[in-house]
């Protein structure tokens, strides 16, 4: 496991620079020089908005080629535990009835 978990949609504000934000450019810094965790589902999201990007013709499949290189060179860990966690634990917590909450 890693100190930093990386959604979907931050990382795909670097396939569209439009909605690029300077926090997500400094998770890609991070990344640059560590890994970060992500859930098992992560890679289908990425593919799916990719997918429905080039449908929609706002990137190129030449586009989304680049971009998956770029995530390519980056370490990231996936979660192999998400789905036996998603309906308890994580469940709790965006409940927030997880202890401490």
């Amino acid at each position: 496991m890693t100190d930093l978990v990386l959604d979907a949609s931050v990382a795909l504000t670097w396939c569209f620079r439009n909605e690029a934000t300077a926090a997500a450019d400094r998770v890609l810094e991070c990344l640059a020089a560590g890994a970060a965790s992500v859930p098992a589902i992560w890679h289908l999201e990425i593919a799916n908005v990719l997918a429905l990007s080039e449908r929609r013709r706002r990137i190129t499949p030449a586009h989304s080629a680049e971009f998956i290189a770029v995530l390519e060179t980056l370490e990231i860990v996936v979660d192999e535990e998400t789905p036996s966690r998603a309906l308890g634990r994580v469940l709790d917590l965006a409940r927030g009835t997880a202890d401490g909450l």
